[in-house]
């Protein structure tokens, strides 16, 4: 339609991936992609298009919606880093914890600051900071977060620099990341 954005198309029902059921009897559907669930068809097919939105259209019926599903592989390599060089980039993330989390849930900051940050070099690490933690608050408006200050909240993350790291991913979204010692909110211990 006009105006709608296209998400299989871009990516293929392949890399669309059921991520949360609430139904018990649709749990086996978690981490299946949505080619998946027609595996008699052949997705060159018409017929393959049919039978993989009449199967989506039913488990969205028999979940009342309430359901997720994420797209994987949606950027190219090439098209991150650009984004990342940026100035006005600003890393955030909007993972929503549910079923079968999408990685970024708990993967987001530690996959920028170990690959991005530390292993390929996009930014330096006061830069890397600036962009998950200064940046963001100053965009929100969040007037006492984000800067290690007088007066500010101390929202902290004690990581070693040398070791954070990403260890889920989308069949295990909800591994902890590696290289996390401490968090605080607020200036008390919450991990």
């Amino acid at each position: 339609y006009p105006g709608w954005d296209n998400f299989a198309g871009m990516v293929g029902w392949s890399n669309i991936m059921i991520s949360s059921v609430s139904q018990p009897n649709n749990k086996w559907l978690e981490g299946k992609s949505a080619a998946q669930l027609v595996p008699d068809a052949d997705p060159k097919d018409k017929a393959f298009l049919d039978k993989v939105i009449d199967t989506l259209a039913e488990l969205l019926i028999s979940e009342n919606c309430r359901c997720s599903m994420v797209m994987q592989n949606l950027f190219s390599e090439e098209d991150i880093v650009a984004l990342l060089k940026h100035p006005l980039c600003q890393i955030g993330s909007d993972g929503i914890p549910t079923g079968k989390p999408h990685p970024r849930l708990f993967g987001t900051y530690p996959k920028f600051l170990g690959e991005y940050v530390r292993e390929k070099k996009i930014l330096t690490w006061s830069e890397g900071i600036k962009r998950i933690s200064g940046d963001p608050a100053q965009r929100l408006n969040l007037t006492d977060r984000g800067f290690l200050r007088t007066g500010y909240r101390a929202d902290i993350v004690v990581f070693d620099p040398d070791q954070i790291k990403v260890r889920e991913d989308y069949n295990n979204p909800s591994a902890h990341p590696e290289g996390i010692d401490y968090t605080l909110v607020n200036g008390q211990i919450a991990l």
